[in-house]
């Protein structure tokens, strides 16, 4: 839930709002602290807009990993962090970071340049 969150660009405020449920109990759910009913799934998926599948299928390609079912609770839902290819984006992820960081400092830099080249410019002879 924390990664559809955050690509989302929600804060768990927002999604707690629109769960009409508290921000701390929505914390608890998002840790996995908190056994998710049938109807808490649905209403998740409902908020996050994808299938109530979507949110439950196991594969790669989604994030949430199914861990049992007690009656009709779900517990043990966390997010693929420990899976290879999670990795392998987040680390391609933090390298365009600081490749991007290192363009803004050139950015800066050639923008002082500039702004030097043109006071000396303007300086009288």
């Amino acid at each position: 839930m924390k990664l559809i969150r955050h690509i989302k660009q929600w804060s768990q405020e927002e999604v707690a709002h629109r769960l009409n449920i508290s921000p701390s109990t929505y914390g608890s759910m998002e840790r996995g602290e908190t056994k998710l009913s049938l109807e808490r799934l649905k209403e998740l998926a409902k908020v996050f807009e994808m299938d109530l599948a979507q949110l439950l299928d196991s594969s790669e390609k989604n994030i949430f990993n199914f861990g049992s079912i007690e009656g009709d609770h779900c517990q043990n839902w966390c997010d693929h962090t420990q899976s290879e290819q999670f990795i392998e984006l987040k680390h391609e992820v933090e390298k365009l970071r600081l490749l991007l960081q290192e363009r803004e400092k050139e950015v800066t830099y050639l923008k002082r340049i500039i702004e030097l080249s043109q006071n000396q410019n303007q300086k009288p002879s």
